[in-house]
């Protein structure tokens, strides 16, 4: 562990000149602040984080994104991505559909089918995009349970006699029309289901329109779908939303005299369609994920390199070196010093592979002992016990900033204990929305509204912590 400092002293006098426009009340505290002689200390501290690698194999796997296929790279492992999930039912079905039992009857005999329609945004997977994949929808049979996590065993939770669809596709674009690809809209994955299944939710809403007010209410009609590839190795695709809908026609009639005035009446069948239930951050959607990390990477972690990957798979976690901070700050603490900022830098680079798989984007650190609970209630990073950081290409490394208030209360207790130094480092997806002045269309403010773990893409990264770096600042003053 080394350290450098850089000593700057400050005159009294230019202390003292921020008072000219003091009056005789000033204070005799306010007086001696401007006695004596002031230093700003800051202190960049290299040090071994002292990282041990964990498996990862049980985590939080609730996300806004959906992961589905399998993977095979000889650098990473094998991996296999299915996912539950409930729906947002539509808050109101039109009348011209719905509005009772007899224009219901009318209604249904223009029913033509009803699809399951998932969203593969353009350049949102890991692999092959010409990889030969199938995918089987199947209709959940009872609730899902509380506490899920990506080991969740959906056995027991779905007939496997009785799927609603299956769909055989490729993530290419290559063969779709011209419209999406030249927007690049990404690949749609359309799944035909039993028209029934659409006939069965508009009965229900004509004789039970509660059950579509909430999503809970929803769900004890319709539990959710579990999605499972069923074939295809060499691609794992994000699903970034799922829609059910329901395709019928109405019928138009055209009157007009021909050239012998003679009355002729053509009738028109006019396509249409309207969306029934759609995934949603309200309800739950969980990935079930088993990923079995390579004897490459595990030879690595065993050697001591500290790895990282997702989803799940190898975890660290690491002491900081709060004894050492604290040493340095107690070595010129004086009868009036102020900390100024602390932050801790760790550099990162991407294993190299053949499949293109990177790092993670973020980094959550937070103490270990608080991590289950952070995840479970949907927690955001509080710069107290928890801290995120983005990768820089910058520094080649995340740096978490912020971290004085971490400080500032261990600097309160007579004894620290050693959960209060353990922390774990955790990939996440951090979600944020921006405040923007009116006036100069300038962002003001950025606040995180949602951090989960990061499930969106395979990944693997090596942390260098034994040169991590810790640098922190305080300005000491001997009064006099």
């Amino acid at each position: 562990m080394k350290s450098t400092r850089l000593f700057l002293p400050l005159a009294a006098a230019a202390l003292a000149g921020l008072n000219v426009a003091c009056e005789e009340d000033i204070s005799q505290i306010g007086g001696a602040l401007t006695t004596g002689e002031t230093h700003i200390y800051v202190d960049t501290i290299v040090c071994d984080l002292q990282a041990v690698s964990v498996d990862n194999n049980v985590f939080d796997a609730r996300s806004g994104s959906m992961m589905m296929g399998n993977l095979t790279a000889p650098e990473f492992g094998s991996l296999s991505c299915s996912f539950v999930t409930r729906l947002m039912p539509l808050a109101q079905i039109p009348d011209s559909i719905a509005a009772d039992s007899e224009t219901l009857g009318k209604f249904l005999t223009r029913l033509d089918s009803c699809k399951v329609l998932m969203n593969v945004t353009a350049g949102d997977y890991t692999g092959y995009d010409l990889a030969p994949q199938q995918v089987t929808l199947y209709e959940l049979t009872k609730q899902l349970p509380s506490g899920i996590t990506n080991a969740f065993n959906p056995e027991g939770y779905y007939n496997p006699a009785s799927p609603l669809g299956r769909k055989n596709f490729t993530v290419s674009l290559a063969g779709s029309s011209d419209s999406i690809y030249m927007k690049n809209q990404g690949t749609p994955v359309d799944i035909n289901i039993p028209t029934d299944y659409a006939a069965r939710i508009f009965e229900k809403y004509v004789s039970d329109p509660e059950a579509f007010q909430w999503p809970q209410q929803f769900a004890e009609f319709i539990p959710g779908f579990y999605v499972k590839p069923t074939f295809g190795k060499g691609c794992v695709a994000n699903v970034s939303k799922l829609f059910l809908y329901a395709y019928f026609h109405t019928v138009d009639t055209k009157t007009e005299k021909d050239d012998n005035d003679e009355t002729i009446t053509t009738t028109y069948n006019r396509p249409d369609s309207i969306c029934l239930a759609i995934t949603a951050p309200e309800v739950l959607s969980s990935n079930r994920i088993d990923y079995k990390v390579s004897d490459f990477l595990k030879k690595k972690a065993a050697e001591g390199e500290t790895i990282i990957t997702t989803p799940g798979g190898l975890g660290t976690k690491i002491t900081f070196p709060a004894a050492k901070v604290i040493e340095e700050y107690n070595k010129q603490h004086s009868n009036l010093t102020i900390i100024g900022s602390l932050s801790m830098s760790i550099p990162a680079s991407v294993i190299e592979n053949d499949y293109g798989l990177g790092g993670a984007p973020y980094l959550l650190l937070i103490k270990t002992s608080e991590m289950e609970e952070f995840f479970k209630n949907n927690s955001l990073p509080d710069n107290k016990t928890s801290f995120y950081a983005t990768y820089s290409s910058t520094i080649e490394g995340f740096q978490f900033s912020g971290l004085r208030p971490y400080l500032m209360e261990l600097l309160e207790k007579d004894k620290i204990e050693a959960e209060d130094v353990e922390f774990s480092l955790v990939p996440v997806n951090i979600t944020t929305e921006s405040q923007t002045d009116s006036y100069y269309g300038t962002t003001t403010a950025t606040y995180v509204t949602k951090c989960v773990p990061f499930t969106t893409k395979p990944s693997m990264m090596s942390l260098d912590t034994k040169n991590a770096s810790v640098v922190f600042s305080f300005t000491s003053q001997i009064v006099e």
